[in-house]
């Protein structure tokens, strides 16, 4: 599994990876075990649906609409899929975009009404590319091609701006021209993920130099870094409140801790590599998109107790983790 995420309200989850099926879990929080002094919570994931077909290479990545609880968004080798998560079974609730580039990563705008990809073309050049969201179709608004490696995006809290991430420094781009406005060097080292915080004040950028960085979004000052394995960050994730940060490394486990600190506070053991983490939108709960299933295990953060969870099936899993 390369790829989970949450939607909109965190009654459903997807995953994505290299079975090129795109997968929908409906999310149940369940009840309070009293049992031991931490008290587990009993989430669960159910499967609702599987988009199998469609897809005929790896699922890079996936994105929900930010306005809207069912629409999703994957990508593959040459193809972008708009699908209604509640009628994944159905071809006829998924929209196709063919496109020239080897997909990597998606980002969906905040109003939903403009999806942004990023991938290799054929020639080698990596491209950028804006979709606008329409009724039954992806209109293609705007491409453009950079003489680097891009190696993530993410759409601003604006809605209007698109930051485009390499070798350490962060671009940013208007999204209707694609032309650049800022750019600013965030890590020494090439830049593999960002996230912004849920109300937009501060974005977390992880790096192949080990180090999380935490950015005022207001003028682009870093505040502060996190740091735990020597190796790369591959994904990071803000929590509901905006206080902590979750990130995987090429290693087998999970860092967590709050943005204004310069180490992790937790590490979560998985037993097998972790390629995507993602929080709850409300609840402190985190999914982990792992290689292998493991076995659950208790935990303990911020005198809480947690609980590892559902596998998806297969070799690779999807853990869940809650934290009190």
């Amino acid at each position: 599994i390369y790829a989970v995420a949450f939607n909109r309200s965190g009654s459903l989850l997807a995953s994505g990876g290299q079975d090129r099926v795109v997968k929908v879990f409906k999310f149940e929080e369940g009840g309070t075990s009293q049992t031991g002094s931490s008290g587990a919570a009993s989430q669960k994931l159910l499967e609702m649906g599987t988009m199998s077909g469609v897809h005929k290479s790896t699922v890079e990545s996936l994105a929900w609409d930010p306005s809207s609880d069912n629409k999703l968004c994957s990508a593959s080798n040459g193809l972008v899929c708009l699908t209604d998560a509640t009628k994944v079974k159905k071809k006829s609730a998924t929209v196709v975009a063919k496109v020239s580039a080897n997909v990597y990563c998606i980002s969906y705008a905040g109003d939903g009404r403009h999806i942004a990809i990023s991938g290799k073309e054929q020639e080698g050049d990596d491209s950028l590319t804006v979709f606008a969201v329409e009724p039954r179709r992806l209109s293609v608004q705007k491409v453009r091609r950079f003489p680097f490696v891009i190696n993530t995006i993410a759409w601003a809290p604006d809605h209007t701006h698109v930051l485009v991430a390499s070798s350490g420094v962060v671009d940013v781009v208007l999204g209707t021209d694609l032309s650049s406005v800022h750019s600013f060097r965030a890590h020494n080292n090439s830049v593999y993920t960002m996230s912004f915080s849920p109300d937009g004040t501060a974005l977390a950028i992880g790096s192949g130099d080990s180090l999380v960085s935490v950015w005022d979004t207001s003028d682009l000052a870093c505040i502060g870094c996190l740091s735990s394995e020597p190796t790369s960050v591959r994904s990071v994730s803000w929590d509901a409140g905006g206080r902590y940060l979750a990130w995987c490394c090429e290693t087998t486990k999970i860092d967590i801790g709050e943005a204004g600190d310069a180490r992790a506070s937790l590490s979560v053991q998985t037993e097998s590599s972790v390629n995507s983490v993602t929080w709850h939108p409300r609840l402190h709960v985190l999914a982990a998109a792992c290689d292998k299933s493991a076995q659950g295990q208790s935990l303990s953060f911020q005198g809480a107790g947690s609980q590892g969870g559902s596998s998806s099936g297969g070799t690779a899993s999807i853990h869940l983790f809650s934290f009190r």
